[in-house]
C-alpha cells in the first residue's frame, strides 16, 4: 500500500510541476497579456456629447453643437466628425419626413482627403466649453418635396480619432497617424432627434 501511496503522490506532484511550467512558458511568450487592469488612461468619448437644434426655417438650418463635458481638453480629428463642413454630403444626417417611415434620399460624395491632415483640420475643445457650427439643408442636397414642411433631423456617425488633451500636447507622429495612433480613440457619435419646421 505504502509503493501504491507514493506513486500517486509522485504522480500529482509531476502533474502540477508541468502545469506551472506550461503557465510560466505562456506568459513569458506573450508579453502583450498584462495581468494589470489599472489602466492610467480612460477614454474621453462618453463626456462629449452632440446635439442639435433648429436655428432658422428659412432656408432651414440646423446648429450643431460638440460639447466636452471631460475635466481635461479634447482634440479631435475634423474628418467625418459632427463639425465636418461636409457632414450633410457624407450621409451623417439622417432626415425623415413627418409620417414617413424611411430616411430621405440624399446624395453622398465620396471625397479624397488629405493625408496626413494638416493642423487646421484637428479641433480642440476646452473641459466645460462647446463648439457649434451651421448646417444649411440646401435645396440642391435635401430635395423640398422629399422633406415636406416638418422633419426629423439626427446627426449619428464615427470619430475618427480623439484625444483626451490638446492639440499642443499631441506629437507630430500622434496627429500624422490620427486613427491609426496609439493613443487616438474612435468610436461612434449619435446626436438628439430634432424636430424641424420647414418654412
Amino acid at each position: 500500500m505504502s509503493l501504491l501511496r507514493t506513486s500517486v503522490a509522485t504522480r500529482i506532484f509531476v502533474g502540477l510541476f508541468i502545469t506551472a511550467g506550461i503557465f510560466t512558458y505562456y506568459l513569458n511568450s506573450h508579453p502583450k497579456i498584462s495581468l494589470n487592469m489599472d489602466q492610467s488612461t480612460t477614454s474621453p468619448l462618453p463626456g462629449i456629447t452632440v446635439s442639435l437644434k433648429q436655428k432658422s426655417t428659412s432656408p432651414p438650418t440646423i446648429s450643431v453643437m460638440v460639447s466636452n463635458k471631460n475635466a481635461e481638453p479634447v482634440t479631435f480629428l475634423s474628418y467625418s466628425s459632427p463639425l465636418d463642413e461636409l457632414a450633410l454630403q457624407l450621409g451623417l444626417f439622417t432626415i425623415v419626413s413627418d409620417g414617413g417611415r424611411t430616411p430621405v434620399d440624399i446624395p453622398v460624395v465620396e471625397i479624397q482627403r488629405k493625408w496626413p491632415p494638416d493642423s487646421n483640420s484637428f479641433i480642440t475643445i476646452a473641459p466645460g466649453e462647446g463648439r457649434q457650427q451651421d448646417v444649411v439643408l440646401k435645396e440642391v442636397i435635401v430635395s423640398p418635396e422629399s422633406v415636406g414642411s416638418k422633419a426629423t433631423v439626427q446627426l449619428n456617425g464615427k470619430w475618427q480619432a480623439v484625444w483626451g488633451k490638446a492639440k499642443e500636447s499631441i506629437s507630430k507622429e500622434s496627429l500624422q497617424k490620427a486613427g491609426i495612433a496609439e493613443d487616438a480613440y474612435s468610436g461612434d457619435f449619435v446626436s438628439n432627434k430634432l424636430d424641424i419646421v420647414i418654412a
